[in-house]
């Protein structure tokens, strides 16, 4: 990527990659099913090289086998990344009780330090917020005149 790119073509990008992505994959399960409902189809495909003078000797049982295999383990590492990805909550829990709960959602608490620093001679304020079921923190980015000068600062602060 370009350096010169904005978030928006950024983003733009990594979507029409992700597209890509699963068209690819879903592509290869397509083929994988229609093997195993057609057998046959390897097997005329090979007839028709054959023909052409492309000689190709493979047994087309041990072709559909070795796919299967590959699609297995294509769906199990799918499935591993699925559950080990951690899932961004929408709030910080504060209390549970019986009657409800208390929470702060993650909005509030990103306008919440926006509004605490804003006073304090500081602009550009951006805040990032990870929250998940292990890791709760904020990402500032801020820009700071000291002196006359800019400087930039990106500290993280756990959220507790």
């Amino acid at each position: 990527m370009a350096s010169g790119e904005s978030k928006a073509e950024r983003e733009i990008n990594t979507r029409k990659t992700i597209k890509i992505f699963l068209i690819l994959i879903i592509f290869t399960y397509v083929v994988g099913i229609c093997l195993l409902i057609w057998p046959e189809v390897l097997e005329s495909l090979f007839w028709s090289l054959k023909r052409l003078g492309i000689n190709f000797s493979g047994n087309t049982d041990m072709i559909r086998y070795y796919y299967g295999v590959v699609l297995l383990s294509l769906s199990v590492i799918a499935l591993l990344i699925v559950l080990l990805i951690p899932n961004q909550l929408p709030d910080i829990l504060l209390e549970r009780t019986k009657t409800g709960r208390l929470a702060l959602s993650n909005y509030g608490v990103k306008q919440f330090i926006r509004t605490q620093l804003s006073g304090e001679g500081l602009s550009n304020i951006q805040v990032k917020l990870k929250n998940t079921r292990r890791q709760k923190k904020s990402i500032l980015s801020l820009t700071r005149l000291i002196r006359g000068q800019l400087s930039r600062n990106c500290p993280v602060f756990p959220i507790s």
